[in-house]
């Protein structure tokens, strides 16, 4: 033992004792077993939406675990734009889900502008287009997880072929598909920059600017205020020297625009 611990002197060797074989097993097994990660099947849902002279349609397209397929063409009663037509698809969509109980799904469309939108890349400016986008959030909210993604229109053929038919062909010639005709859109006013408070700060003073009305004794203090104030159609603004209009709002108006600000299209560019 002594001579080999004078041979073995010049290397670097440190003795680590063994550890318990039944606990090396055990980690090889782990390391070796197959885990699955996904605990919930995912579907698939593919979206297009359809807009001509003579009529409007989307088309969906929903893939489910133990190859389900479940497709469904929308013809819309009104009149609609290309863009409106893709997030009444996707609407349409992920309704469809929700009533057949999935948590996960991954969302597929060809249209570049409402995908980055709903991904935040894009901000979305038009009024009906963020009235779509808020009603959209407020259903993804009820999944686990919903991934939105933008393909090429080559690999959307089917949901491209049933708003087509949805839109070229009256509804009792195609029976192969679910078909669902829209009488209306499915957003209405309410869905953003909400109004529901009826008196707030501001009442008097549009009161004053409107109608020359005020309440007793204060008539002196509200034309000193108004002076500052201007309407514009049913909007208040306060004048400034050297500023810009500066919009009034309410309480909720103000915690929306906060909440855009941070968490919405402005979210990563926000400056001083």
């Amino acid at each position: 033992m002594i001579g080999w611990s004078v041979e073995l002197s010049e290397f670097d060797i440190k003795y680590e004792p063994r550890g318990a074989i039944k606990s090396q097993c055990l980690a090889d097994f782990a390391a070796e077993l197959p885990r699955n990660t996904e605990t919930l099947p995912k579907w698939v849902l593919y979206v297009d939406g359809s807009s001509n002279k003579t009529a409007c349609g989307a088309g969906v397209v929903l893939e489910g675990p133990g190859d389900l397929l479940i497709e469904q063409a929308l013809q819309f009663s009104f009149k609609a734009t290309n863009n409106q037509a893709e997030y009444e698809a996707i609407l349409a969509g992920l309704n469809l889900a929700n009533d057949l109980g999935a948590r996960e799904v991954a969302c597929k469309s060809d249209s570049q502008l409402v995908v980055g939108q709903l991904k935040g890349e894009f901000e979305v400016k038009e009024p009906l287009l963020q009235r779509y986008y808020h009603t959209v959030r407020n259903v993804m909210a009820k999944f686990d997880t919903v991934a939105v993604q933008h393909i090429p229109r080559q690999e959307n053929e089917r949901a491209d072929a049933l708003s087509r038919l949805a839109s070229s062909k009256k509804q009792s010639h195609h029976r192969s598909v679910v078909q669902v005709r829209l009488a209306q859109p499915n957003v209405g006013n309410a869905e953003c920059m909400t109004i529901t408070e009826t008196n707030t700060w501001m009442t008097p003073i549009t009161q004053y600017l409107e109608h020359g009305t005020c309440q007793p004794g204060e008539e002196k203090n509200i034309r000193r205020q108004c002076a500052r104030y201007t309407m514009i159609g049913q909007d208040l603004y306060r004048r400034g020297y050297s500023t810009p209009l500066l919009k009034c709002l309410t309480k909720e108006q103000s915690q929306y625009v906060l909440q855009e600000i941070h968490e919405g299209a402005c979210g990563s560019h926000s400056g001083a």
